[in-house]
């Protein structure tokens, strides 16, 4: 009977789920297909006789800003700064920028203290400058600064916070009078002073029009380069200081946007030149070589270090082979110490893996770093094996048969071995027994002998 009940169920069932797909595949299709979707609403926004929007983003509270330039009769043209809620209507709105002055909004990020950093350019100290405003959560200006040189021409085009609370800026210079120009790189602190300034470019014209912070805090631009009379897209990869990395030309235009992508590639928008016209572009690049950049201390002797960091070219995180990173310590009579729980000794901050330990004077140290014991971010791991190896002291190991570490074999050395003849079970003992029998005797007291005034 209670089959019977469960038989019955289960056919009902199936014939419901029969019905349904029936009744879902003889009808509107809709209920599986991707459509585009609907506009939700539409605002237009006007200060001046003419005004752009360059830059959106969504703000933490839903809604949205946007800057660009307004120009009017009265003000001339200014950066235009607009605040709305989310369904877009405005909260507040700004103007930035003098009478009798040309300045533009090309870019606009908030920031981490609910404020907002917007970039662009203004001719305010005659020439083009690079403009960089810091307002407040109410657009009110906290600080701006202008960036240039006398006698050439700056464009800010892109701005984006840093993870050290600064900004990086991209744009363009170029010398007045010359007919090229360069992608003009700007780190600032967190008050809009220069911490550094960078140019790349080809004898021609080069312009950088989008800059982010990647993974392993360096920065990657993209805008355009001229190549014998050729504008490509040109992708420029720097390190955290603003020292190229690599840089590629790549197949169309013009390059307006780029971001890293979770994989660790890149994806870029701009456009192409086709034989029906200008074309939008999105190019996908795939992640670089995952690898270590450099380590402190480096291969070779060194003073004791207060800890060792090894630095990779991404932020980093453990993979599978983690608990085969080691330590191997070798003292100066040749006993070694190997060391495999990483978790008591290593640590990861960023892109960096930091070991502490009880370094000890001249003693050589071996650091192995296996194959898949990091990982950056994406998971995609450590390729290769990595061996650091350095001494501290002088560089050199003690010879054989110096027991003291003073680098010299005399008669001090002889009386440390003649005073503990037996076993070697304590840590004097083991320096003693250069034989490595698990005693200390007459054989090691032949070999210092032997060695004395090396």
């Amino acid at each position: 009977m209670i089959l019977e009940i469960k038989k019955n169920k289960f056919l009902i069932i199936l014939f419901m789920l029969f019905a349904f797909f029936i009744h879902v595949g003889s009808g509107d299709q809709k209920a599986f297909a991707s459509t585009a979707p609907e506009v939700e609403w539409e605002k237009t926004f006007f200060k001046g006789v003419w005004d752009e929007g360059k830059s959106v983003e969504q703000t933490t509270d839903g809604g949205y800003i946007i800057t660009g330039t307004t120009t009017s009769s009265d003000t001339g043209q200014d950066v235009y700064l607009i605040k709305t809620n989310s369904d877009g209507n405005i909260v507040w709105e700004k103007t930035f920028g003098g009478q009798n002055e040309a300045s533009n909004g090309y870019s606009v990020q908030q920031t981490t203290d609910g404020g907002y950093i917007i970039a662009g350019d203004t001719n305010a100290r005659g020439g083009w400058d690079v403009y960089l405003i810091k307002t407040d959560s109410d657009g009110n200006i906290v600080w701006e600064k202008t960036f240039g040189s006398p006698n050439q021409a700056e464009y800010g085009s892109s701005v984006q916070q840093t993870t050290d609370g600064g900004y990086i800026v991209a744009g363009s210079t170029n010398i007045m009078n010359r007919d090229s120009s360069d992608i003009y790189l700007i780190k600032t602190d967190s008050d809009g002073n220069t911490v550094w300034e960078k140019t790349f470019g080809s004898p021609n014209a080069d312009l950088g029009n989008s800059v982010q912070q990647t993974f392993d805090g360096g920065y990657i631009v993209t805008g355009y380069s001229n190549v014998a009379g050729n504008s490509d897209v040109h992708l420029v990869k720097t390190d955290v200081q603003g020292n190229i990395e690599w840089e590629k030309n790549l197949n169309g235009n013009c390059g307006n946007s780029v971001q890293q992508t979770t994989d660790g590639g890149y994806i870029v928008a701009g456009s192409t030149l086709t034989e029906n016209g200008m074309r939008s572009l999105l190019i996908k690049l795939k992640h670089g070589e995952f690898k270590i950049t450099s380590t402190y201390p480096e291969n070779g002797a060194h003073e004791i270090p207060n800890e060792v960091v090894i630095s990779f070219n991404r932020d980093i995180t453990w993979g599978f082979m983690s608990n085969n990173i080691s330590i191997i310590e070798e003292s100066p009579d040749g006993k070694k110490v190997f060391n495999t729980e990483q978790y008591n000794f290593a640590t990861i901050s960023g892109n960096k893996l930091t070991i502490n330990w009880e370094w000890k004077d001249h003693t050589k140290y071996i650091i192995n770093i296996p194959a898949g014991s990091i990982n950056d971010l994406t998971n995609n791991p450590l390729e290769y094996n990595f061996e650091l190896v350095f001494y501290t002291g002088n560089g050199e190991m003690p010879p054989v048969g110096d027991i003291n570490g003073d680098y010299m074999i005399n008669l001090l050395d002889l009386l440390w071995v003649a005073a503990i003849i037996g076993p070697a079970n304590n840590e004097d003992a083991l320096k003693a027994d250069i034989n490595n029998d698990g005693q200390v005797n007459i054989l090691d007291l032949l070999i210092v002998e032997q060695n004395i005034d090396r």
